[in-house]
């Protein structure tokens, strides 16, 4: 097996790779089975006084361990080292916790002498480690890192550790210590490094962390390679063992530990850094420490490179060895050398890869407000006027006429992305190179067609074009989509496209013209099961609404299932921009009533959408709809309520069908209480009442149906627009029934209305209940008794079902007694206009 675990075979012509693949998964997994019943073993002997009497357990006990720890020796697997770690660290835990304090039993006799057997392991780790016995199998000393670990660990948590601090002290000086064999110093820096990452020694090993960072920063000095590695690695588990592991996490600067915390932490630190800074000597002084600019020669003469792979890695080598303000000089010769008249194109493609590296290293972004800047532009004049530009153009021009090949060469897309990302940086510079762009995002060479639709619409921003060369890049696009067969290039066109109409909403009637893009618009929207492709397919769909109205049901209907909280962010959000975009067609009245009435219903549900950015979308979709002057400055709280007013009020959406089931099915789904009331009273459980009140909710945190609920019944049920569902008085009576039942038996149950799941929809039952008996003007004799009873149980009621209850005991009694506009208001506590008793809003 290799060093990281795997099977050599000796010929691997005729190697099978599922049975190599079998032979490594088994083995490991027949180490892992055996080392746990190893230590299942070893636990069972140690709580079993007969099995330690008999003369050869203890010995086996002894045994066991020793053939773990020589088993982490010798394994190479990552994953054997781990498991047989866990079963290691098992039999010390058992072995050290295992000791009695006071005993003189020949039982007792044997757990003292067999709870000496981690330290003995523990020396003989030391030992070989000292003595350079153990021999480099694994990166980082893999199994025997490991055995440390597991012998520390077991060490009882609640006592002072006694092995910790002899096993560290022995590594440092062995870390520290530069005539030490390079293999111990190794072995001992990875060891401290997987120590100091551990979390549960993470408090044992806390002061011992300025000298873990000691050790790190000396071991950079070391001539070997292997040492400095290790020293990084311990260098960066200390490190972050002394900011802590939350503030590594974060990252950020609000969490951020300052420097003095660290220092007080670790203790003469501080003093070490200073010290070691200031004895150290300018890197110009060392005559063995070579610039980096001497190997710029050397790495520009890889571009003719006969491997793609290898022209690559070294413009990225390139880019990271040259400082910026060498940039133009290294880019100049690197023009200069390609001015002859021939050249071979290995040697052209891999200067043109150094000089895109060294270019995106040296411009900085292009902002918004220099549209007209190219990417030569941040070098200097004699560079932006060479020949260069416009010989990669014309090659990636002649590139974009090229047809699909049978046979590829190794690199040939990475090849093809280059020559998109010239394509697209050519139009940048130049609208007269428009046609390329549209010959790369129509070619039938995929990766080029791939590549240059992804380039084009991450810096379509940045395009300072005219109406006309947009439009003719809207109709190719969308000829191109009609016949597009790869889904993600597919969606990547769909946004692009989207991302087009945005700058000019006239180019939707360019998109229409084009055989078939409508149908395939509408079956990408209706029919896409991928979330990417629906989001903008939706929104194109809005847009082609508003010169082709036919398509204006199937959007609508797709919109409203969209707008579902359960749906995901990214088609939430584009369903209120597609809303937003055509709302002018579909929000406001027109022939089809239904339509738009269905088209608000929407509205309002992503009027309550939990994420912030779909609110402000809708919001300006619904109040450019209302057109209402008290809306200039709108907010949540605000344009909900106005939004179901404009559907009250105007005569002919009110009068619709479907806005009518839509209303009495979400008053008759959110008072539905009588089976949660049943659950709830029929739970023998005593900890059933503070379980629920502190119930964790879950789902959408914005949206509260109650509010819906009061709203539907203000503007609704109260005028009169829709009627109530029927089953509201009956449901009352038997909901209130079913309370007072419960409530002349145990004195717990007024507790049930703060349940999270009962309290909701008691309350808007009584709500409706309320106007209900207000709107009809009749007294209901059983309700008002009900209610008169349950008043009497009101030391554990909630205040706001008790408020409601009231309500409606004095409308069932007298209807005509009080105003149906403050009685409701007083019970309304989400709705704007909520009022108490004494008619001041709250």
């Amino acid at each position: 097996m290799d060093c990281r675990g795997h099977l050599v075979l000796d010929d691997p012509d005729v190697a099978d790779g599922d049975s190599a693949q079998r032979a490594v998964v088994g083995s490991w997994l027949a180490a892992r089975e055996a080392a746990a019943v190893l230590a299942t073993l070893v636990k069972a002997a140690l709580i079993t006084p007969s099995l330690l009497e008999t003369p050869t357990t203890a010995s086996s006990v002894q045994r066991a361990g020793d053939v773990l720890l020589n088993a982490l020796f010798e394994l190479k697997h990552g994953g054997a080292v781990a498991t047989v770690s866990v079963a290691y660290e098992d039999i010390c835990k058992a072995l050290l916790s295992s000791s009695p304090s006071f005993s003189t039993s020949s039982t007792d006799s044997i757990r003292r002498s067999l709870a000496l057997s981690p330290a003995k392991w523990c020396d003989v780790l030391l030992h070989r480690l000292e003595h350079a016995e153990q021999q480099f199998i694994l990166r980082r000393s893999a199994g025997f890192a490991s055995s440390f670990v597991a012998i520390l660990r077991a060490e009882p948590r609640n006592a002072a550790a006694t092995l910790l601090p002899h096993v560290l002290a022995t590594l440092l000086r062995l870390a520290r210590d530069v005539d030490t064999v390079e293999r111990v110093r190794v072995h001992a820096l990875n060891i401290l490094k997987l120590l100091g990452q551990d979390a549960i020694l993470a408090e044992d090993v806390a002061v011992f962390v300025p000298d873990l960072l000691t050790v790190a920063v000396h071991g950079f000095e070391s001539k070997s390679w292997a040492v400095r590695n290790s020293s990084m690695m311990l260098f960066a588990a200390a490190t972050q063992r002394a900011i802590g592991d939350k503030q590594v996490a974060d990252g950020a600067a609000a969490v951020g530990v300052s420097a003095q915390d660290v220092f007080t932490r670790c203790k003469g630190l501080d003093t070490f850094l200073l010290t070691h800074l200031q004895s150290q000597h300018s890197a110009a002084t060392i005559s063995d420490v070579l610039p980096l600019d001497t190997f710029v020669p050397l790495v520009v003469a890889c571009a003719g490179e006969t491997h793609i792979f290898h022209r690559r890695m070294a413009a990225h080598a390139l880019a990271a060895i040259v400082a910026p303000t060498s940039i133009p000089a290294v880019v100049a010769t690197l023009v200069q050398a390609l001015q002859g008249p021939r050249y071979k194109n290995n040697k052209l493609h891999g200067s043109m890869l150094q000089l895109q590296a060294l270019v995106d290293k040296y411009q900085p972004p292009i902002s918004k407000t220099t549209l007209t800047s190219t990417w030569m532009d941040a070098l200097d004049a004699d560079l932006a006027a060479s020949a260069l530009w416009p010989l990669l153009v014309a090659h990636c021009d002649a590139v974009s006429h090229i047809q699909p090949s049978a046979s590829p060469s190794p690199g040939h897309d990475l090849y093809l992305q280059g020559v998109a990302s010239c394509l697209v940086q050519a139009a940048l510079a130049d609208e007269k190179a428009a046609a390329s762009l549209v010959r790369g995002l129509t070619s039938p060479v995929f990766e080029l067609r791939r590549s240059t639709t992804r380039e084009f619409a991450d810096h379509l921003h940045m395009l300072p074009w005219q109406h006309a060369t947009f439009a003719g890049i809207v109709g190719a696009v969308t000829a191109q989509l009609v016949n597009e067969s790869h889904p993600p290039t597919r969606t990547k066109q769909l946004v692009l496209l989207s991302q087009l109409l945005e700058t000019n909403s006239d180019h939707v009637r360019v998109m229409v013209a084009v055989s078939g893009a409508v149908d395939r618009i509408l079956a990408l929207a209706v029919d896409s099961m991928d979330p990417l492709a629906t989001g903008p397919a939706v929104e194109l769909l809005g847009r082609v609404t508003l010169v082709q109205p036919h398509v204006l049901p199937s959007f609508v209907e797709r919109v409203v299932e969209l707008s579902d909280e359960n749906k995901p962010l990214g088609v939430r959000l584009a369903a209120a921009k597609s809303l937003r975009g055509c709302s002018g067609s579909v929000l406001r009245p027109h022939d089809h009533m239904d339509v738009t009435v269905a088209a608000w219903i929407a509205t309002l549900d992503l009027l309550q959408d939990d994420d912030v950015g779909v609110r402000d979308v809708i919001r300006v979709a619904a109040v450019e709809s209302i057109n209402h002057q008290g809306l200039t400055q709108s907010s949540d709280m605000l344009v909900l309520p106005r939004a179901i007013d404009f559907l009250a009020s105007h005569p002919t959406l009110a009068a619709s069908t479907v806005l009518r089931d839509h209303v009495q099915g979400t008053l008759e789904a959110w008072t539905t209480v009588v089976p949660w009331l049943d659950e709830c009273l029929q739970d023998s459980s005593h900890l059933l009442l503070c379980e629920k009140i502190f119930e964790a909710e879950s789902g959408n945190y914005f949206k509260q149906p109650a509010l819906t609920v009061q709203l539907y019944t203000w503007y609704f049920v109260r005028t009169g627009v829709v009627p109530a569902p029927p089953s509201i008085l009956p449901q009352a009576m038997a909901a209130l029934q079913q309370w007072l039942k419960s409530a002349t038996v145990h004195a717990w149950i007024g507790g049930t209305t703060f349940f999270p799941d009962v309290f909701p929809r008691l309350h808007n039952l009584l709500v409706v209940a309320v106007a209900v008996v207000l709107v009809i003007g009749q007294a209901h004799p059983e309700l008002h008794g009900v209610a008169s009873a349950l008043l009497a149980h009101q030391g554990n009621m909630h205040p706001l079902v008790h408020t409601a209850l009231t309500a409606l005991k004095d409308a069932a009694a007298d209807p005509k007694a009080a105003s149906t506009d403050n009685a409701l208001a007083s019970i309304m506590y989400l709705a704007p206009f909520w009022s108490t008793k004494l008619g001041r809003n709250v």
